[in-house]
């Protein structure tokens, strides 16, 4: 192994940037949900990410939306302008 690759803070620097690959991926998944034009097409995206890899990973993030969704539901019926908004 080359020197370089031996310092703790050229290791942690790849970690966080992996990590925050990851997030961005994670991100991109979840605004899906949330940028949904229907409560009913959120609800179907969130079924979609819960029964895939991120979902697998992270249960206790579906697992939130369902707990908390009577209160998630109400800003599907804005008009998507207003939405981004709130």
């Amino acid at each position: 192994m080359t020197e370089w690759r031996k310092d703790p803070e050229f290791s942690g620097a790849i970690e966080r940037a992996t990590a925050q690959r990851l997030l961005l991926r994670l991100e991109r998944e979840l605004k899906a949900i949330y940028r949904a034009e229907t409560a009913e097409l959120a609800a179907k995206r969130l079924s979609e990410f819960d029964a895939g890899p991120w979902g697998e990973k992270y249960p206790m993030i579906a697992e939130s939306w369902r707990r908390n969704w009577e209160h998630i539901t109400p800003f599907y019926s804005y008009p998507p302008e207003v939405g981004k908004i709130i």
